[in-house]
């Protein structure tokens, strides 16, 4: 700026009109005294003076006033070299106090910028501004939005991606920070959320810096050491210190150094108001594409819809109970329903999948607390509970916004008089259709979903080939109608099975010659199988219906499998393959005819280690499966499913990293497994 002195009249002549401002430069200016007291004088809450001049500017534009410069005005503005009056906490506080009930009243959602500028604002106090917001109400006042755009439109706004102020939640608690008699710097605690006003409220704000520090006044997170379940701790900010450096990561809150995430722990008294700040490692998972291609471009005269599946054994609460030993390696803190619940719906909610399959939902927690949050996330929810006193059962939800059911098929595996089908797994089967679904041939294209929970017991292979083969028997009555129409098929589940097993080969090959085959190795889940029995051939009775190839021989028999069925605008008519004598139902092989494939290779590069989807005390093996049926196998000229991606699993070194399953991240004791597809049509 260049100074030059003129006289008054000469600067006069040459500023004769009177320029506008956005904000005057101090607290002297003329008004109007009727006016003053209708916008409501000056804010008498603010401490001695300072950053009234933006309060007052504020004020003025938005309810209806302007400022202008009257630059010939002939006034003086006097400073004594000492004030005849203190400041409490001295002028910087004051004046942080005063700057920020301003932001608070007058800025609106803008204000994070001023908690980005000043985060030492945060935790300052600052007062009872309700009767200044209802001034505010009163009067009509424009939004800052309104100020920015049209009194001073020439102020960039800065881009808000990297600020961010407010609390740190972990379920019904927020990160606060409490002063300790004899401790110099501030402790770290969780403690229950206490909203927008008071001193405690004051103690859990928090800004996120353009520095990607997380910061209250002057203090900083930071870590003693960046080895796991290191504390958390509160230190004076310093940008060149990497150990304060955090980033968003999902749901969670990074550390840049260590890589592991903020949680917390019980500490040493067992109380939950006394958790320390910890940070935890969590799994690293990415989108990864199949071996084969990971882009499929839809053939030439096809329509192409793409869609997600995501299936997930989220663990029942009254399971958990009942199994607590395999459970014995966690934080009894992450255990409780009202812990786990959270974590599972952000789970959901981050993945957004337009399909769910979800296993071992329990039935109160599914009417009362889980389907309607997935209601309000934009699902249409079916649910089958198993038979007998059992808690839980299987779900499919669907984005009703992308597709529509056509019919739905609850499935009981218990064949009462039955001496094999004596159990209370069951099945779910439906029949989507995607919306604007036409094909190129013009007619309708349709999606069979399955969800199926087949029996734990590692030595009775035999019952679970036999609920298995129901199992696929209705989906071949349903994917394959006797009017000559397919449907892609994508089988979800936990099989309780590993890749190795002949039951997971029988699905992926569509055969499985069991001569020989004991029952207690049809699964894989031992590597010294309890049960010695070989397999009956043949293996499930001849009146259950269904012949060696999982299809059923008549319509009663397809009928009496389903405890109900309903339609919605759509029929699916058994089919009713030749008659099977009973020397060829006999044979020591079962076969199906549904080519399925699953969506992941079950090893992981570059070393071929296992992939992992449950872990707890007593296991650590995959049984969990998302399978489809290619494009080649249902349609012909590539029109069909095709397989996108997957998100990626882990390998049992990393889920030990994190104390197994469930933690403080992941809440079941399986991980959920998540594919794109594309509809060819």
């Amino acid at each position: 700026m260049i100074r030059q002195s003129m006289p008054i009249t000469a600067m006069c002549a040459i500023l004769m009109h009177r320029p506008r401002t956005p904000i005057i430069a101090g607290g002297l200016f003329v008004i109007d005294r009727s006016w003053f007291n209708h916008l409501g004088k000056y804010d008498t809450a603010m401490d001695i003076w300072g950053g009234e001049n933006f309060e007052i500017s504020f004020r003025v534009w938005q309810c209806g006033g302007s400022l202008e410069i009257l630059p010939c005005s002939r006034v003086g503005h006097v400073f004594r070299k000492k004030h005849p009056y203190v400041f409490p906490e001295g002028n910087a506080n004051t004046y942080i106090k005063n700057t920020r009930r301003t932001a608070e009243v007058w800025m609106d959602d803008f204000s994070l910028f001023y908690y980005s500028a000043r985060p030492a604002a945060r935790g300052k106090s600052y007062g009872d501004i309700r009767g200044r917001l209802e001034l505010r109400k009163k009067l009509k006042c424009k939004t800052f939005k309104w100020y920015l755009d049209n009194v001073y439109p020439e102020l960039k706004v800065p881009d808000d991606s990297d600020s961010k102020s407010g609390v740190i939640k972990q379920r019904q608690n927020c990160l606060e920070s409490q002063r300790v008699e004899g401790q110099e710097l501030p402790v770290l605690t969780l403690a229950p959320c206490v909203g927008s006003q008071g001193v405690n409220a004051i103690k859990q704000e928090w800004v996120y810096t353009h520095g990607q520090q997380i910061r209250q006044q002057q203090h900083c997170l930071s870590l003693s050491t960046t080895f796991p379940a290191s504390q958390v701790l509160l230190l004076p900010c310093n940008m060149a210190d990497g150990k304060q450096r955090w980033q968003k990561s999902g749901t969670h809150l990074e550390h840049l150094v260590s890589r592991f995430c903020l949680d917390s722990e019980m500490a040493l008294d067992g109380m939950d108001s006394s958790r320390m700040l910890v940070i935890s490692p969590s799994l690293k998972r990415r989108w990864e594409g199949p071996a084969s291609s990971s882009y499929v471009r839809p053939p030439r005269g096809s329509a192409a819809f793409d869609f997600s599946v995501m299936s997930y054994n989220i663990l029942s609460q009254e399971l958990l109970q009942d199994n607590a030993y395999l459970y014995r390696h966690c934080d009894p803190g992450i255990l409780p329903w009202n812990h786990r619940l959270p974590n599972l719906l952000a789970e959901i909610k981050q993945h957004d999948a337009d399909i769910l399959c979800l296993q071992e939902v329990q039935e109160d927690h599914y009417e009362n607390q889980i389907k309607p949050a997935l209601l309000t996330l934009g699902y249409q929810c079916e649910y089958k509970k198993r038979t007998g006193s059992k808690p839980d059962g299987c779900a499919i939800v669907f984005k009703s916004s992308r597709l529509s059911l056509l019919s739905s098929n609850p499935i009981e595996f218990l064949r009462p008089g039955d001496t094999l089908l004596d159990r209370d797994n069951v099945g779910l089967v439906l029949l989507l259709q995607p919306h604007d679904a036409a094909s190129s041939s013009g007619r309708p294209t349709s999606i069979c979903v399955a969800n199926t929970h087949l029996l734990y017991n590692p030595r009775r292979g035999d019952i679970k080939l036999a609920q298995l083969a129901v199992l696929l028997a209705e989906i071949s009555r349903f994917s394959r109608p006797p009017n000559g129409s397919s449907s892609p098929v994508v089988l979800c589940g936990d099989f309780n099975s590993t890749p190795l097993s002949p039951l997971y080969r029988f699905l992926t090959t569509g055969r499985l010659n069991y001569s020989g085959l004991k029952i207690g190795s049809v699964s894989g889940q031992e590597n010294s199988p309890r049960g010695q029995r070989l397999l009956p051939s043949p293996i499930w009775s001849h009146s259950l219906g269904i012949d060696h190839q999982c299809q059923y021989r008549n319509e009663p028999a397809a009928a009496a499998s389903s405890s109900s069925l309903t339609e919605e605008g759509a029929s699916s008519e058994p089919s009713t393959p030749a008659p099977e004598t009973k020397a060829e139902f006999k044979r020591l092989r079962i076969e199906h005819n549904l080519n399925l494939r699953s969506t992941y290779q079950h090893l992981l590069p570059p070393n071929g280690r296992p992939e992992i989807t449950t872990h707890h005390s007593r296991t650590a093996l995959t049984v969990d499966y998302i399978m489809y049926t290619p494009d080649t196998v249902t349609y012909p000229n590539g029109r069909g499913l095709h397989l996108l991606g997957r998100l990626s699993l882990v390998g049992q070194a990393e889920l030990e990293e994190v104390n197994g399953l469930p933690n403080h991240h992941h809440s079941s004791d399986h991980l959920p497994l998540l594919a794109r597809f594309r509809l060819c049509r």
